[in-house]
């Protein structure tokens, strides 16, 4: 099935390191001159992207600063909210559903997550839809009240807590499940490695398109 991709897309208003390749490689002078100066600076988002396979992608998101991109993310919600609704019932609803004001950078730190650190959104698949899979990224500044914040969220939109902890890739993989009876159902989880978490919908084998 062929996919459509956008890859790469900054809504961040600040943090955007960008180049003209053409400048930076016209003239032998010039070129050493700018590699004695500095290194060229390494966007992890950037390189994350690069790593996985673009002919499965369905959707790639970049956001590399949510302090910037969050009040811009405000400011078009609440103006379309304004012509169906009261926004201030939206945001209500928001912050129930997440336990957190995603529209402020101080939001995301008490959820544990460092805005600065940006977010990446991958989610796609060789088969039906339904066997998609779906890759977060964020940056962990508070361990415990990120997984507090995962707990909550898993509870809520899946009826599933957070299972121990199992060690995988050198991190920690914490997968999501179910139990009825005897039954234990997983369903993805969250992967912990330093300071980056990856939530998904799939399995742990999964995260091995990560790796690179």
């Amino acid at each position: 099935m062929k996919k459509w991709m956008v890859l790469g897309l900054s809504l961040s208003l600040v943090g955007c390191n960008c180049s003209d390749s053409k400048n930076a490689t016209d003239g032998a002078g010039k070129g050493a001159a700018s590699a004695g100066k500095q290194a060229p600076k390494v966007d992890p988002v950037k390189a994350l992207f690069e790593q996985l396979p673009a002919k499965d992608t369905a959707m790639a998101l970049a956001v590399h600063d949510l302090t910037g991109a969050v009040a811009g993310l405000k400011a078009q919600v609440y103006r379309l909210a304004k012509a169906l609704d009261d926004p201030a019932k939206v945001q209500a609803a928001l912050d129930n559903r997440f336990g957190f004001d995603i529209f402020s950078p101080d939001g995301w730190v008490k959820a544990g997550v460092d805005p600065k650190g940006g977010l990446a959104v991958w989610y796609g698949g060789a088969g039906a839809m339904n066997t998609w899979t779906a890759f977060v990224l964020v940056r962990v500044a508070n361990k415990s009240n990120f997984m507090d914040r995962v707990a909550a969220l898993a509870q809520r939109e899946g009826a599933m807590d957070v299972g121990k902890p199992e060690p995988h890739d050198g991190g920690e993989w914490f997968p999501f499940q179910r139990t009825l009876g005897q039954k234990v159902t997983l369903a993805g989880g969250v992967f912990i490695k330093g300071d980056r978490a990856v939530l998904t919908s799939a399995s742990k084998d999964k995260l091995a398109l990560l790796k690179a």
